[in-house]
């Protein structure tokens, strides 16, 4: 793909430094006292049993990342943030719990590039075999979705699905969507996983016709299907288009490719020059561990069964590939009881420690296993990387947990430290709060697209520091889609060791550009608009009045009120808060925004959001009183 440069770009450099003493990584488990309860499935299903997946989501657009469960055996849950460590059930009666269809992946993605985050959802076999369609739910800006699986052409097709994947792979500036399958329609077969197993490829049009419209494409990628686990889309070549990853369960002789390159047009082949990865691979995921400038690779197994090990994949130069688990000492087999069976899921890398390189967390869950049902449970891994070396250091930090099938990373507090969740498979789910204290620094980058996909899925973003011990050069990818069924959040995160300044800040857009920023403090959270740098947060200076009923117009006086639709009614990327309660504005303009009071809201602070990417903090009190008699 041809790159159009904004401006002025150095050479990515990786640079040798020595490592820092810092404090080890700390978690705490917070899930009791946040108030997260994953939803119930019933022990004993086999196959069913084994999808677990999670998705964060700031379906509100307050900055603050929410949760969402799925449940193969009832109800989704989608947890609402409320900014003060907690969460709250914020989806009753909403379309998006899928009452009774076996739900086993979610995904993220803004699909109609309106400025909300919206959710595609992967349903599976019920107990009785029967399969369900998958849900693609639009946000409704209010709080809630809208299912339009049926009229935006995703129903056509049913068939028990695994895994899904967002990513723009024609560089049209919308999402398009890769639906796997591990099991077939008539159902869990021992070796094949079913008959009929395929992977589902459909291009979005919503960028040529204003329509969400999703049509099936024969792009490569349909002959590969077969029991996938894992699937997610990363840019392993480094030439500006999204490529493919997946894992396969049941790979007999590794016969089934994993990396599958994009030619540019959104047509894949099998790439023979990679790596075919586990016998039995469960989940994906991608990290620059090295800080070499590109993107290496951890795929999840049932490690030691027919001689299997999780493999970390090193990347060379997107052409030549080592597996390096065993030198790495990743395997997953590290520090376990040779007697235990140990079936890995979803995986993560992340610096936890905020010290310019990428841990990596390994989750487990053999409970359900159909493999062998006697195993003593395992807990998670997590290892610690020390300069290009790891140490399983799982106790340590506070992470050895049980449950972990589905895994997402997030910062759901906005501390400047990556939090984790995981979702096993007795609907159990463990939420551990970072809070590792370190002098170190951190700096996480909100993305929002113009000529690419409104949350910039497929961008890089390059940070180049020194510190008094040498110069660091990172990178991260913004994804929809890996781990094991799961969804990171979309806001990527640097560590940085005492004592850093950043030299430059790069975003690489799927649309081709390539902008540079300099000057960029640490400790914060910025939004970068494509093309034109970063974004002002909003400031609100006033209010018309303090004091108001429902049904009554209040006018928000301030400055970067909006963005793109500033003066239109139908300015969706503008959302005024009363506390948590989201309104949709009247009128929107740079300086000045009108709303009407709805029915419902209570006292509470006056904030604006646009689009999610930057969000007001002034303390501006509404009091909501009764209308006068």
């Amino acid at each position: 793909m041809e790159k159009k440069y904004y401006l002025s770009i150095i050479a990515f450099a990786t640079f040798t430094c020595s490592q820092s003493v810092f404090s080890l990584p700390q978690f705490k488990d917070t899930t009791l006292e946040a108030g997260v309860s994953g939803p119930g499935i019933v022990p004993g299903q086999s196959a069913p049993g084994m999808f677990a997946g999670i998705a964060w989501i700031d379906f509100n657009n307050d900055g603050y990342p929410d949760l969402y469960f799925v449940n193969n055996n009832g109800k989704n849950k989608l947890f609402r943030n409320n900014k003060d460590g907690s969460f709250s059930l914020a989806n009753q009666a909403d379309s998006s719990e899928l009452i009774d269809k076996p739900s086993s992946s979610a995904i993220v993605g803004d699909v109609n590039n309106d400025g909300w985050d919206d959710l595609f959802v992967t349903n599976n076999l019920d107990a009785s075999n029967v399969t369900y369609p998958n849900s693609l739910l639009i946000n409704d800006t209010k709080g809630g979705f809208i299912d339009v699986t049926s009229s935006s052409g995703l129903i056509n097709e049913i068939r028990p699905s695994s895994a899904a994947a967002f990513a723009d792979v024609d560089n049209d500036g919308d999402l398009d969507l890769l639906v796997s399958q591990w099991s077939g329609s008539d159902g869990w077969v021992p070796g094949t996983g079913g008959a009929d197993i395929k992977n589902d490829f459909y291009l979005n049009s919503f960028s040529q016709s204003g329509q969400l419209l999703f049509t099936r494409a024969n792009n490569g990628l349909e002959s590969f299907g077969g029991t996938v686990f894992g699937s997610m889309f990363s840019d392993y070549d480094n030439d500006g288009d999204m490529d493919l990853v997946l894992t396969h369960d049941f790979n007999p002789v590794r016969q089934m490719p994993s990396f599958f390159n994009n030619d540019g047009t959104g047509y894949f082949s099998a790439d023979t020059n990679a790596p075919v990865l586990n016998i039995f691979g469960m989940g994906v995921s991608s990290g620059d561990y090295d800080r070499d400038g590109d993107f290496d690779y951890y795929t999840s197994t049932i490690f030691g069964f027919e001689n299997t090990r999780n493999e970390f994949i090193k990347n060379n130069d997107g052409v030549t590939f080592d597996l390096v688990s065993e030198s790495l000492r990743t395997t997953g087999g590290e520090n376990i009881p040779s007697s235990n069976g140990v079936v890995y899921w979803g995986s993560a890398f992340l610096d936890a420690d905020n010290d310019g390189d990428l841990d990596l967390y390994a989750a487990n869950d053999n409970r359900l296993s159909v493999v062998d049902p006697v195993l003593n449970a395992t807990k998670n891994r997590f290892y610690l990387n020390n300069g290009g070396n790891f140490d399983e250091i799982s106790s340590d930090a506070g992470v050895d947990v049980l449950p972990g099938v589905g895994l997402a990373i997030a910062d759901y507090n906005n501390d400047g430290r990556v939090d984790m969740v995981i979702h096993g498979q007795l609907g159990d789910a463990v939420l551990l709060k970072n809070t590792t204290t370190n002098t170190t620094h951190w700096l996480q980058v909100r993305l929002r697209g113009v000529e690419s996909n409104k949350r910039g899925i497929g961008a890089k973003v390059r940070v180049i520091s020194t510190y008094p011990e040498g110069a660091i050069a990172q990178l991260q990818e913004v994804q929809a889609g890996s781990s094991h069924a799961s969804a990171n959040s979309f806001q990527t995160h640097f560590g940085f060791p005492d004592g850093s300044a950043i030299v430059q800040l790069m975003v690489e857009w799927p649309s081709g550009l390539v902008e540079s920023i300099q000057n960029i403090a640490l400790d914060q959270i910025i939004g970068i608009k494509e093309g034109k740098g970063i974004m002002p947060s909003p400031l609100v200076s006033g209010l018309t009045t303090t004091s108001s009923f429902a049904g009554t117009y209040i006018g928000i006086t301030g400055s970067h009120l909006c963005d793109m639709q500033c003066g239109s009614t139908n300015a969706s990327e503008a959302t005024v808060f009363i506390g948590d309660v989201p309104v949709k504005p009247s009128v929107i303009l740079d300086d000045y925004i009108l709303f009407i009071v709805p029915e419902g809201a209570t006292t509470g602070n006056v904030r604006v959001s646009v689009g999610g990417t930057g969000i007001s903090s002034e303390n501006n009190i509404l009091t909501i009183t009764s209308p006068a008699n």
